[in-house]
């Protein structure tokens, strides 16, 4: 099975490397490749643990489609894992039997806001340009991580993780105090990469 070469990328395998912390946080600039190092995470535990559920997001389903998704299928093919997707359940499903639910998190209303999490139970979740979204669902999305109902049925025990991915914020924003810079919050650690972290990136694009 074909690998993405993280070689000699010390905080990107460090991230890949990291299964114990309960919540982290990527943040980096344009081209750090931290959404595509997120998401390759999240295939090494579907492969990892047969069976496990998760879930992929960003704020807008327009944004899953065009963006997040994509990505996720490129990096699917390029390590040879087989995948469905079901449009209705909105979830892809390996031929190990791992399941990645993947939408978009906005809803047309404030009364529906939570709606298309609460009832849903997963082991990992993922979201990229988290920064998005507003805390209070942040605050909602920790509730989901929690066995599903086959899990419970069976007794399999997955690890449970929540990665956001977001563009760096100011001090004073919701994810900056959530995940200092010190990481001084027990249970959450930062991870901050930049463009020169990214050995894969064209020179013309670093000095650009």
């Amino acid at each position: 099975m074909a690998l993405l070469d993280w070689s000699g990328m010390p905080i990107h395998e460090a991230i890949k490397a990291d299964w114990k912390t309960p919540e982290l946080l990527i943040e980096g600039s344009l081209n750090c490749a931290k959404t595509t190092v997120a998401l390759d995470k999240e295939v090494d535990a579907l492969l990892r643990w047969p069976g496990i559920p998760i879930l992929l997001f960003r704020w807008t389903e327009d944004a899953l489609s065009t963006k997040l998704r994509p990505v996720f299928e490129s990096i699917l093919s390029i390590r040879g894992v087989g995948s469905e997707w079901d449009a209705k359940q909105k979830r892809y499903t390996l031929e190990n039997g791992s399941i990645a639910y993947a939408f978009g998190l906005k809803a047309v209303s404030d009364v529906e806001r939570y709606n298309k999490i609460r009832g849903l139970g997963v082991h990992r979740i993922m979201g990229d340009q988290v920064e998005e979204m507003e805390r209070s669902v942040a605050d909602e999305l920790r509730a989901r991580l929690r066995p599903d109902l086959m899990g419970t049925v069976t007794g399999k025990n997955f690890p449970f993780q929540l990665t956001f991915v977001a563009n760096p914020s100011d001090d004073e924003f919701w994810l900056s105090r959530q995940f200092p810079t010190d990481n001084r919050i027990k249970g959450r650690k930062l991870y901050s990469l930049c463009v020169f972290d990214n050995k894969h990136l064209p020179q013309e694009s670093i000095d650009s």
